[in-house]
């Protein structure tokens, strides 16, 4: 293969390429199969009650099947089944990933001593350990310590894990809510400080902790003061680099989902709707695919999904919603906001409603073809998509039942996730997909600066399907376009 060249690859080889390198485990291929999440429960405990119990690979393949069942359990709320779940897959693996999981189900009920039974096994290598998996663990044993009355030894086992806890909101605000009553003001505002950068102070319960803990140590109205720089440099730094204007549009719950926007010249113009994932430099890394596109004569609207950036509120504070108890609702909500935001948009702008097409990146993959399938929109970008495993078929029925056209950008520094996405090419209807790898690495809009060929490609592509219906026209299908094998370093 030449390289920079384009390569066409057929269903047939896509399909075979699939075959060999995704996952071919019984629990894996129910999750591409199942259409729904209670489908995907009760073939998965099919397969787990007809599973030799005798054989030692059965049980450890069943056990997986018991590690999905509960996560697919505790994301649609049913924590009970969820708990019982993950124990009988801890109790073959004897793994972190279940024994966080567990963990978090047994605190939920106020269970401290049985969770630490749970973590006490795999303390030690992992409060060595510097990694996400490791500090996930050890700061449900914090958790569990400060459940048990131990505050100060749950506070210093907190503080070894200042980067799991920079990172997860949540989990930051439960120990600074047990700093402040022990007076630990300096703790409580370390450790909210980040959660509170990222809300740009829209989480109102973290804001009301961090302003007890700053007004016997701040001048009065100092830590409004810098949340506010905070905010507005955001907001500036998104202004700059995509020269769009900041609006929002109300959503359920008291929802306000914040939308920067760049108008086309001329009536009915197509509009684009971008939900970046989340990150604080999601939004600006779309600065070169939104110009592009706003070239190309479209309107172009960059949404903040519920729980990011600018979004946040009471009833999601912050990204970690999406992964906790009940983030199955956390995806429907979100499909039905993005068909709010396409609403909203079409009317606000006047665009030609026969011409819309909506661009999601990771996690938000699921909400986009929901939205679609209610909506009936015509085009679904899916920018490194990565649904939750157990969403798999879930994608996969929503997708083929919206009519969409669906085009699929992944990215070579997900070469696991990439196997899982041609296995889901595979299954969709083969006239409405396109999928393309890039030779620039990165994620969702980080990609486009690095590799100027992206966004002529789904202008073209987004033409195509505007142009023939909800159907790309057969010269245009079934297709994976692929630039020259890469290179591992």
């Amino acid at each position: 293969v030449i390289r920079g060249c384009w390569v066409v690859v057929s269903g047939l080889l896509l399909a075979a390429t699939a075959q060999a390198w995704v996952p071919t485990t019984r629990a894996q291929n129910i999750t591409f199969a199942a259409h729904s999440p209670a489908a995907l429960r009760a073939m998965l405990r099919a397969y787990i009650d007809s599973s030799d119990t005798r054989a030692p690979q059965a049980v450890l393949d069943a056990a997986e099947g018991w590690s999905l069942l509960g996560e697919s359990y505790r994301r649609g709320g049913v924590a009970d089944s969820a708990a019982v779940a993950y124990a009988h897959a801890y109790a073959a693996l004897g793994d972190r990933d279940n024994a966080t999981a567990l963990a978090d189900l047994l605190i939920a009920r106020g269970k401290a001593d049985s969770a630490l039974r749970v973590l006490e096994p795999l303390r030690a290598e992992a409060q060595e350990a510097r990694v996400p998996s490791a500090q996930a663990l050890m700061t449900r044993v914090a958790w569990a310590t400060a459940m048990t009355g131990h505050t100060r030894d749950a506070l210093a086992i907190a503080a070894r894990q200042s980067d799991y806890l920079d990172a997860h909101a949540d989990w930051a605000k439960r120990f600074a809510t047990i700093a402040a009553e022990a007076d630990q003001d300096t703790t409580v505002l370390r450790l909210l400080w980040p959660g509170l950068a990222r809300s740009r102070g829209l989480d109102l319960d973290a804001m009301a902790l961090a302003r007890r803990a700053a007004n016997r140590h701040l001048r009065p109205g100092e830590l409004e003061r810098m949340v506010g720089r905070a905010r507005e440099a955001g907001d500036s730094l998104v202004q700059v680099a995509l020269g769009a204007r900041l609006g929002s549009v109300a959503a359920s719950e008291g929802v306000s989902l914040a939308t920067w926007t760049r108008l086309a010249k001329g009536a009915r113009a197509p509009l684009v709707l971008i939900l970046p994932g989340p990150g604080e430099r999601t939004v600006t890394d779309y600065d070169s695919l939104m110009s592009q596109l706003h070239r190309a004569g479209m309107h172009v609207v960059i949404a903040d999904a519920r729980g990011m950036r600018n979004s946040v509120s009471a009833a999601a504070p912050g990204p970690e919603a999406w992964n906790e108890d009940g983030a199955q609702a956390m995806v429907e909500r979100t499909g039905a906001d993005i068909v709010k935001l396409v609403n909203a948009c079409v009317a606000a702008t006047h665009a030609d409603p026969a011409r819309v097409a909506v661009v999601t990146e990771g996690g938000l993959a699921l909400p986009g073809a929901l939205a679609v399938q209610a909506k009936g929109a015509r085009a679904l970008v899916l920018l490194t998509p990565a649904p939750a495993p157990v969403d798999r078929g879930w994608l996969v029925a929503t997708l083929t039942a919206s009519n969409a056209s669906v085009f699929i950008q992944t990215s070579p520094e997900d070469p696991f996730g990439n196997e899982a996405l041609d296995r889901i090419v595979t299954l969709l209807p083969p006239a409405r997909v396109r999928a393309a790898d890039a030779r620039a690495r990165g994620r969702g809009g980080a990609l486009f600066a690095g590799d100027a060929s992206l966004t002529p490609r789904i202008t073209k592509w987004l033409a195509e399907v505007w142009a023939s219906g909800s159907e790309m026209s057969r010269s245009a299908a079934p297709a994976r376009t692929k630039h020259a094998p890469r290179r591992h370093h």
